[in-house]
C-alpha cells in the first residue's frame, strides 16, 4: 500500500486481510546458504521439513479440532470491552447508542475534528482517542478463529487471554489506524508507537484491560440486570425501567 503501487488499497479490502505476518530482517550471514541453494537449484518447498507437510485429510482434521476449542466467556467479555472502548466517541452524538466512531464516518467527519478539549475524557488515559475507527465483525471473527488455532498448536484445550493478546496486533494491523493528533501520541515516549504499529496495538489492548478492571465495580449492578429473565409482561417493563435508570446513573456518575 505504501510501496509505490499503482492503486491505494481501500479500507474495505484491508478489512479482508485476516492477518499480517512480519518477515524477520535478512541477515548477511545467510548469504552462503542462499548461494548453496542457487548452486543446487533447490526450490523453497524442497527444504520444508517433512513434519510440516500436511495432507488434505490432516488439514481437515485439524480444522475440525480447532473449531471445537472453546472460548471462555471471560475472554469474550474482555475482547468485547476492548472493542467497545475503541468504538466509543462521546462527542459523536447526544444519544448513547450513537456515541460511536461509525456515526462520525457516516457524517464524513474524522475523529481529530471532535476529539478536543470539549470532550471531558482524559485523552492520554482513554483508548478511544488513539484510534480513528472501530473494529469490524469480520475482524472479530478472524481474531477468534486464529486464537483457537493458536491454542490448538500450543496443545491447549481452551483459548486464553494470552492467545488473544498474541494475535490481536497481527489481525488488526491493517484495520486500525492511529489518530496521530491524540494527546497520547504527544508524549515523547509514545511517539514511537506511530511507527511500530504492533507495539501500539499491544499496549492499546493492555490499557483497555486495565481500564476495564478499574471500572469493574460499576459493572456489577449491570451484570445482575443482564442475568435477569423477565417472567411476565409487567416484569419485563419493570426490568426495562431499571435498565434505563442504570444507564442514566452511568452517564451521570461514571466515565
Amino acid at each position: 500500500d505504501l510501496g509505490g503501487g499503482t492503486f491505494q488499497v481501500i479500507d474495505a479490502l484491508k478489512d479482508r486481510i485476516d492477518a499480517v505476518v512480519r518477515a524477520v530482517p535478512f541477515e548477511g550471514s545467510r548469504l552462503r546458504l542462499i548461494a548453496e541453494r542457487i548452486a543446487a537449484a533447490e526450490r523453497p518447498e524442497d527444504v520444508l521439513p517433512d513434519d510440516l507437510r500436511l495432507t488434505p485429510a490432516a488439514l481437515d482434521r485439524a480444522d475440525a479440532e480447532i473449531r471445537m476449542i472453546p472460548i471462555p466467556d471471560e475472554v469474550l467479555e474482555a475482547l468485547g470491552s476492548f472493542a467497545a472502548q475503541i468504538e466509543f466517541c462521546q462527542m459523536a452524538s447526544r444519544r448513547l447508542e450513537h456515541m460511536t466512531k461509525d456515526t462520525l464516518r457516516v457524517a464524513g467527519r474524522r475523529l481529530a475534528q471532535v476529539c478536543n478539549e470539549d470532550c471531558p475524557l482524559d485523552k492520554r488515559e482513554h483508548v478511544c482517542a488513539q484510534s480513528e475507527a472501530g473494529i469490524s465483525t469480520r475482524a472479530h471473527a478472524a481474531l477468534l478463529r486464529y486464537a483457537q488455532a493458536l491454542a490448538w498448536f500450543r496443545g491447549r484445550n481452551i483459548v486464553s487471554m494470552q492467545d488473544i493478546r498474541a494475535l490481536l496486533p497481527w489481525v488488526l494491523h491493517e484495520r486500525l489506524t492511529p489518530n496521530a493528533h491524540s494527546g497520547f501520541f504527544l508524549d515523547e515516549g509514545h511517539q514511537v508507537f506511530l511507527a511500530d504499529r504492533t507495539s501500539w496495538l499491544t499496549q492499546l489492548f493492555d490499557r483497555s484491560l486495565a481500564l476495564r478492571n478499574a471500572h469493574a465495580s460499576s459493572r456489577e449492578p449491570l451484570q445482575a440486570l443482564a442475568e435477569r429473565v423477565p417472567t411476565s409482561r409487567e416484569d419485563a417493563r419493570s426490568l426495562l425501567r431499571e435498565v434505563e435508570a442504570a444507564i442514566e446513573n452511568l452517564l451521570d456518575h461514571h466515565e
